[in-house]
């Protein structure tokens, strides 16, 4: 969930990422940030279920943590983005 959160404000005041994240239009930037997430909780379990990190155990309960984990973050960082807005100028 912090992830979604801190992504969301990187690209939103981290100047070089924000200039080219205000190019693409609300929905495609809900959707980057969205395949981000995506992208992130499936890598760590893969990386967990390799044995490379003890991420998540690679059984039905860690699927099922991952997938929670993915929702929550992707609701956290939605939530994110639409609160720190910016108001066109």
């Amino acid at each position: 969930m912090m992830a979604g959160v801190v992504m969301s404000l990187i690209f939103r005041y981290v100047p070089g990422m924000r200039d080219a994240f205000d190019q693409l239009d609300a929905t495609q930037k809900q959707a980057f940030m969205g395949m981000i997430i995506i992208c992130v909780g499936l890598a760590s379990a893969a990386l967990g279920c390799a044995g490379w990190f003890n991420l998540v155990t690679c059984e039905r309960e860690g699927f099922e943590t991952t997938v929670r984990s993915i929702i929550i973050a992707l609701m956290a960082n939605q939530t994110a983005y639409s609160i720190t807005r910016r108001k066109k100028q």
